[in-house]
C-alpha cells in the first residue's frame, strides 16, 4: 500500500524558504561573532524573531572584513593595500610588487602568495573607488 504523499504548497516553500535563510545567517553571524568575540554557537528557536546582520553576497573585498556590524576595515589588509600603492607609485610593475610582497613574507588573502593578478586587482579597484584614507 503506497502512502499518500502530502502536497507542498507555495506558502510552505516560502515558510521553509525563510527558514533556511534565518539558519544561514545565525551560522554566518556565529562564525562572525564567535571569532571575534569568543562566544558560544548562537541557535534561533523556530518561532523566535531575530535581527539579522546585513548579509553580503559574493566575497569580501580586500582591505575590508565581515563583523557584526557589517563591513569593517581590516587594518593588515589595509597596511599591505597602502603598501601596494607605495610601490606602484614608486613606478614598479604588478609583477615585481607582487615578487617584493612575497620576499616581505606578506601573505594574500587566497592563494597565501602574491601573484601580479592579485595586485593588479587591487590596484584597478584603488583606481575605481578610493579604498584608503
Amino acid at each position: 500500500m503506497k502512502k499518500k504523499q502530502k502536497e507542498i504548497g507555495s506558502e510552505d516553500i516560502q515558510e521553509l524558504s525563510q527558514r533556511v535563510v534565518e539558519l544561514l545567517a545565525a551560522a554566518a553571524v556565529n562564525l562572525v561573532t564567535e571569532g571575534e568575540k569568543g562566544n558560544s554557537p548562537i541557535s534561533v528557536a523556530p518561532d523566535q524573531p531575530y535581527d539579522f546582520p546585513i548579509v553580503r553576497k559574493g566575497r569580501i573585498p580586500f582591505g575590508q572584513r565581515m563583523s557584526h556590524e557589517g563591513l569593517v576595515e581590516n587594518e593588515i589588509e589595509m597596511f599591505l593595500i597602502r603598501r601596494i600603492q607605495e610601490l606602484a607609485e614608486q613606478g614598479h610593475s604588478t609583477e615585481k610588487i607582487a615578487r617584493q610582497l612575497n620576499q616581505e613574507d606578506h601573505v594574500s588573502k587566497r592563494a597565501g602568495k602574491w601573484s601580479r593578478t592579485a595586485v593588479w586587482r587591487i590596484l584597478k579597484r584603488l583606481k575605481e573607488k578610493s579604498v584608503t584614507k
